[in-house]
């Protein structure tokens, strides 16, 4: 039985050196071949990981963007089909996003104030005027939708 499984190994293999006996890895051209399409491999391996990395972070990015706009893990849920629990375990940043904005809505009158203090002081302060040209432009955005 051992000289059939080794007379079907080198038939395979297309492969017997001098001696009668078998030399691993059949034909140089087939070896050739093998090597690059298991180098191949190898690349659309890495090539995958990459991609399916790039759209984790896409993901993740529009999920912060949603939250930032106001949905909550309910509605993330509901776009996934998955739970609340998977969103807050899959994207942990979310959480802290959702208190950031939080606690940006419950303070825009501060923050109003503040920018019309730096912007009422504005000759006082030495940085690029177009940071104030910003910063007014962004006032008068918010005043025109809290007021």
């Amino acid at each position: 039985m051992h000289g059939i499984v080794h007379l079907d190994c080198a038939l395979y293999w297309n492969q017997i050196d001098s001696d009668g006996d078998l030399e691993r890895g059949g034909s140089r051209d087939e070896r050739d071949r093998r090597a690059g399409a298991l180098h191949r491999l190898q690349e659309s391996l890495a090539r995958e990981a990459q991609i399916v990395q790039e759209a984790a972070a896409t993901t993740e990015a529009a999920a912060t963007t949603a939250i930032w706009l106001g949905a909550s893990l309910a509605d993330l849920a509901l776009v996934t089909g998955k739970t609340r629990q998977a969103a807050r375990k899959r994207w942990p940043s979310l959480g802290e996003v959702y208190r950031r904005r939080l606690w940006l809505g419950n303070h825009v009158d501060e923050i109003r104030w503040a920018a019309r203090v730096v912007l009422d002081n504005q000759a006082e302060i030495d940085v690029d005027g177009e940071v104030f040209d910003e910063l007014r432009a962004l006032e008068a955005e918010v005043a025109q939708k809290f007021d």
